[in-house]
Order: C-alpha cells, then sequence, then structure tokens
C-alpha cells in the first residue's frame, strides 16, 4: 500500500473505530450518554450512533444526534466518536484545501486530512456541552476557517517562491462534481455576507441532499412557504452576487 495512504488520518481513524466503537468501554459509555440524552437510547453500540448521523434520509435525526454527541462531549471517548461522525465533512474540506493550496498529490490531501481532523477535534472541545441550531455546522465551519487561510498561505508562497514555467505539464485536477461547486459557492457567499448561515444550510439540504421543503419545515419548526421563500431568496442573492456555479 502507498506511504500517502497510511498516512491518512482519515483511514487510520477509520481502521481504530471499528474495534474502539464496538468495544465493551464504548458500549458502557454509551449507555451513560444515554441517560442525559435520550435520543442516544435506541443504539446498541457508538458505531450506530456513527452510521445514523452520516446517514442522509434524516437530516433531523442526524442533527439531534450530533448535537447529543456535542453536549456530552467532555467525555473523551464521546469527543472521538464525535470526530468519526463528521469523518465525510473532514475528508470533503481535505480535499478542498488541497485545491486551494496547489497541492492535488495524494500526499498532499493526507497532510490536510490531519490538520483538518486536529482543527475538527479542537472545536469539539472548545463547544462541548453547547447546544447549537447546527452542530455539525458549527463545528465543521469553525475549524475550517484557519484551515482555509493556511492553504490560502501555501498557495502564495507556492505562487511566488516557483516559476509557472517548471511546470508546464503539470496534470490538471480532477473535475469537481456540481454538489462541490455548490458548497464552495454557499460557504463563499456566507463568508461574503451574501447570504445568512441558515439560509444556506436551506439550500445545501434541499438541492445537495434532495430534503423537500416539507422535510426542512418539520425539522426546522417553520412552515412549508416560509422556508420555500428562503431558499427563493438565497438563491436569488446567489445570482445578484454572480456566485452561482
Amino acid at each position: 500500500m502507498p506511504v500517502e495512504i497510511e498516512e491518512n488520518i482519515c483511514r487510520a481513524l477509520l481502521a481504530e473505530w471499528d474495534h474502539v466503537g464496538r468495544s465493551r468501554r464504548a458500549v458502557a459509555a454509551l449507555r451513560r450518554w444515554a441517560e442525559i440524552e435520550p435520543s442516544l437510547r435506541p443504539f446498541p453500540t457508538p458505531c450506530d450512533v456513527v452510521k445514523r448521523c452520516q446517514a442522509r434520509d434524516n437530516v433531523r435525526a442526524s442533527n439531534e444526534l450530533v448535537g447529543a454527541l456535542l453536549r456530552v462531549a467532555a467525555d473523551p471517548l464521546a469527543a472521538r466518536t464525535l470526530l468519526q461522525a463528521l469523518l465525510p465533512s473532514i475528508t470533503a474540506r481535505a480535499f478542498r484545501a488541497a485545491r486551494l493550496a496547489g497541492q492535488a498529490d495524494r500526499r498532499s490531501v493526507a497532510d490536510w486530512n490531519q490538520e483538518m481532523a486536529m482543527h475538527v477535534l479542537d472545536r469539539i472541545g472548545t463547544l462541548a456541552g453547547t447546544s447549537p441550531t447546527w452542530p455539525a455546522v458549527a463545528i465543521v465551519e469553525s475549524a475550517w476557517w484557519p484551515v482555509e487561510r493556511l492553504a490560502e498561505a501555501e498557495r502564495r508562497t507556492r505562487a511566488s517562491a516557483v516559476p509557472v514555467e517548471s511546470f508546464p505539464d503539470t496534470a490538471a485536477a480532477p473535475e469537481r462534481t456540481a454538489a462541490e461547486e455548490l458548497v464552495d459557492v454557499l460557504v463563499d457567499a456566507v463568508n461574503d455576507g451574501h447570504i445568512p448561515a441558515r439560509a444556506a444550510a436551506v439550500v445545501f439540504t434541499t438541492r445537495v441532499w434532495g430534503h423537500g421543503f416539507d422535510q426542512v419545515a418539520a425539522w426546522d419548526g417553520r412552515a412549508f412557504e416560509a422556508v420555500r421563500k428562503v431558499r427563493f431568496r438565497a438563491e436569488a442573492a446567489l445570482v445578484a452576487a454572480h456566485r452561482c456555479p
């Protein structure tokens, strides 16, 4: 196996989790958390909690579980469980950081995975015991900001240190999916103040995950028509700001 893959922290976490998440210690810990957070009670092991968190068929249930784990994340095993649940987001942001820094090779992506995972774990520790409305977004977005700045600094350093003509045969980066482009557009639009974070979440949930306005309305406690208007206005603002992919 290539060394780049072996060094990928996300792959290491996946391999470790298969054992840790089903251990007797983890099962006992889950029972303790469930005494405080009833939404965790139906699950026999932390592995089952993570699987439910990562499922896309019920955003409300996933959001509730991520929030429950964050509230008990003062327990290191709960923090580890939450880190595992957020691995898909960590991996996605690592690829984005690598592209931003102008580094498309596997070793660089592995390095950015490690950087992003460290910041996510730090944010879990900082936010442990709190109840943000969108816990996964609160963790991942605040972890992404320093990683994004580091990737931009790396790109500037590479651009100033290496002449462009030194890379005449550099392979083009893989084509990005429409979902990846939309995520980038939404994050940038929120950071630049064009749309609020909650509106971006509605666009993402309905456009990328494919949930209907009725599902989002039930989850968010708003009327169907209110959710529809939120997306309409957000997308109109993206068009006006020339941000549509």
